[in-house]
């Protein structure tokens, strides 16, 4: 909405004008200093909104392993980590969602906040099919809650930005930008 707000105000400039009103960007180079112009306004409103949900974005650490038996392996270790983002406080308890491959086998699980303390977390329910789960955790620490928007109202050539940890918790809080290439599509996996 923010690009489409951008290309109405600079339209908006030009028709202004020929009415007799403000001046719109003219001479060599305008069509370059508009196009520097709405690129900044879309730039702005990318930071802007990484800003806001950046504090609500966290890690997922799953850990494995502490099975009892004679012949078991008493050891833990982090079988692999992803992200989640808070979405909810109710209370003292945050909801986080993130997904289902990411807390698969879990015999415990840890959030990583972006402070890089670490808090336990309990699995509230996960679903498979759409590799997705919520957890819950104590929310004493959460500063930030994300909201959802209307996946229905997307259209394809909106800015999408994804922060997260791609590669580990090292990578924590990493931010990516793209485009919504297409809607209602799935994807079959194995």
């Amino acid at each position: 909405s923010m690009i489409q707000a951008g290309v109405i105000d600079i339209q908006s400039a030009q028709n202004i004008n020929n009415t007799g009103g403000f001046s719109p960007i003219q001479g060599p180079g305008a069509t370059e200093r508009r196009n520097e112009a709405l690129q900044l306004e879309v730039t702005t409103a990318i930071v802007d909104a990484v800003d806001r949900v950046k504090p609500a974005v966290v890690g997922i650490v799953n850990i494995q392993g502490g099975g009892q038996g004679f012949f078991s392996n008493h050891q833990q270790f982090e079988a692999g980590s992803g992200s989640g983002v808070i979405i909810d406080v109710t209370g003292n308890r945050a909801l986080i969602v993130t997904n289902h491959h990411v807390i698969e086998g879990a015999r415990q699980l840890s959030v990583t906040l972006p402070s890089g303390e670490q808090v336990d977390a309990r699995l509230v329910g996960s679903d498979e099919l759409t590799d997705l789960a919520v957890l819950e955790m104590d929310a004493s620490k959460v500063t930030t809650v994300a909201t959802f928007g209307d996946s229905d109202a997307l259209r394809p050539g909106e800015p999408a930005i994804a922060i997260g940890n791609p590669l580990g918790l090292e990578f924590a809080q990493t931010v990516t930008v793209g485009v919504i290439s297409a809607t209602q599509r799935a994807l079959p996996v194995n």
